[in-house]
């Protein structure tokens, strides 16, 4: 037996812990709690991380196959524009081809003396190089190309081919046509400006010798003092001392007509020192 008032610890091994030994294993479990939240955490967040990776592989998967669909959509319209073009051609050139036929078909038919009188016929008609252009020769190449254009050939191809039945220019044709669509009026050359010696006056500025010795003059001294002589600047001159209202581009012309030679825009005495 024990005596009495003697302190003896009740419980034995198996009774209450310590308060410190209960603080540790508070501590532990919200450690515990703790990273066990962490855990969780992560692994939605790897969840979350795994399924946007796998959204956007799919949109770069979509991304790629519209690519790849905008790809063959344009390698087919280029093909078609190809076909387009080939099949263009060829009609056109069935289209000549079948003038060209019913033309020699038509002449093979001829006589002779037929046969002459259209080549004569053209050769009158043709019009020789710097020789002027009529209105009788303008309003046979309109009659040749509405003729063309009305029997359903394109107006490229009776361009061509009122030029190849002549013998001219297309670019005659064309002028022709243009002037007609524009003003409704028959294309002629009349040579005003043909020549250096012609006694027609074709509308070019001409300054007496005063003034051309005025303007030399001017330009010289422009030069001595230093400074760049530009066609608005003979303009201004000859607008301010004799009164002549020129555009720049007359003002051009007739400063080449007196010898004077333009680099980069300036005016330079002549001769000019290459």
């Amino acid at each position: 037996m024990t005596k009495r008032g003697r302190r003896v610890p009740t419980g034995g091994t198996s009774g209450r812990p310590p308060k410190a030994i209960k603080g540790v294993n508070a501590a532990a479990a919200r450690n515990a709690k703790a990273i066990n939240k962490l855990l969780d955490d992560m692994e939605k967040r790897e969840a979350a991380t795994a399924a946007a990776e796998a959204a956007l592989a799919a949109k770069e998967e979509d991304v790629k196959a519209m690519e790849a669909s905008v790809a063959r959509d344009r390698e087919k319209l280029a093909r078609d524009i190809a076909r387009s073009d080939v099949l263009q051609q060829q009609r056109e050139q069935r289209e000549q081809d079948r003038v060209s036929k019913a033309a020699e078909a038509a002449t093979s038919k001829l006589p002779p003396l037929a046969l002459k009188f259209v080549e004569d016929s053209v050769q009158s008609l043709r019009p020789e190089t710097g020789e002027l252009t009529t209105l009788q020769q303008s309003r046979i190449i309109l009659m040749l190309y509405f003729d063309l254009v009305k029997g359903g050939s394109s107006e490229n191809h009776a361009k061509e081919q009122v030029a190849k039945t002549l013998r001219i220019g297309t670019d005659k044709v064309l002028a022709v046509r243009t002037l007609w669509y524009d003003k409704q009026e028959l294309y002629e050359t009349n040579g005003k400006g043909r020549g250096k010696a012609t006694s027609v006056d074709d509308g070019r500025r001409v300054i007496t010798k005063e003034q051309e010795d005025g303007l030399r003059e001017f330009i010289k001294g422009e030069h001595e003092a230093g400074r760049q002589v530009f066609r608005r600047t003979v303009k201004d001159y000859l607008e301010c001392s004799f009164g002549l209202e020129m555009s720049n581009r007359a003002v051009g012309g007739l400063l080449q007509r007196l010898g004077f030679k333009r680099r980069r825009g300036r005016i330079k005495i002549p001769p000019l020192n290459e």
